[in-house]
């Protein structure tokens, strides 16, 4: 009877060390992260950025100009015997959407201790019967619209950033009169080395129609005074520079 005791006892503390093995023995457990990612949208190529699918970025490099089909793009330089001549060189080029500009200056004629305005002018209608001459002189008498804005502060340009303004005063008539339409953000620009470009978003431009050919035409002023006009000519008085819209 003891004989039997003692290996029932045995028996008991064998399967406890057994059990304690296998408690003792935890699973392994791979912490390494899964090749395969969840599907959290980040294998999906990035959204492009809108500006990069623009024909002219305005960034101050000008290589894409380059790039553009030549006969869409218009074109005026200073004429020989002009008077108002900081404005060396201006390209237009438009599409459905937008308009582009591409200045080239004189940068010894800004003063570096006054910020310089671009005016830029239009004739959308390209109806000489609707519009005025603000600059008297200069770019004819039929000026519809104009975007104001600083492309230049002392010492840097500047980002333009225009209000947009309709004319007010007589058609026909040479009259500094203009109501407001808008604050900035209409358009905007960028420089460095004598060389300027801007881009205006059209879809801003509330209620404006442009004709498939419009006009336009710039003034820079430094201190509320002219220092360049483009288009140009001996004597002062230019037709604005014609500009046909691509229509893609």
């Amino acid at each position: 009877m003891k004989r039997i005791f003692l290996s029932a006892g045995m028996a008991a503390a064998v399967l406890l060390a057994v059990d304690s093995c296998h408690k003792e023995e935890a699973p392994v457990v791979d912490n390494s992260p899964s090749v395969i990612s969840p599907d959290d949208g980040t294998d999906e190529e990035p959204e492009p950025d809108p500006a990069d699918l623009l024909p002219i970025k305005i960034d101050a490099e000008f290589a894409d100009w380059d790039a553009l089909d030549a006969s869409k793009v218009a074109e005026t330089v200073c004429a020989e015997g002009a008077s108002k001549t900081a404005l060396k060189k201006m390209r237009v080029y438009a599409d459905e959407e937008y308009i582009w500009m591409y200045f080239e200056l004189d940068e010894s004629q800004l003063g570096t201790d006054a910020g310089a305005v671009l005016n830029v002018f239009f004739n959308s209608d390209n109806d000489a019967t609707t519009g005025g001459n603000p600059l008297g002189e200069h770019l004819g008498n039929d000026v519809d619209y104009m975007l104001q804005g600083y492309c230049y502060q002392p010492g840097r340009y500047a980002s333009w950033g225009p209000t947009f303004w309709q004319y007010a005063g007589t058609p026909g008539k040479t009259e500094w009169k203009w109501d407001n339409i808008a604050a900035s953000g209409i358009g905007t620009g960028a420089g460095k080395d004598g060389k300027y470009e801007l881009q205006i978003m059209r879809v801003m431009m509330v209620d404006v129609k442009f004709a498939d050919t419009f006009t336009v035409g710039v003034d820079l002023q430094q201190s509320w005074t002219t220092i360049g006009v483009l288009p140009n000519a001996a004597g002062g008085a230019a037709e604005k520079l014609a500009v046909t819209i691509d229509k893609k």
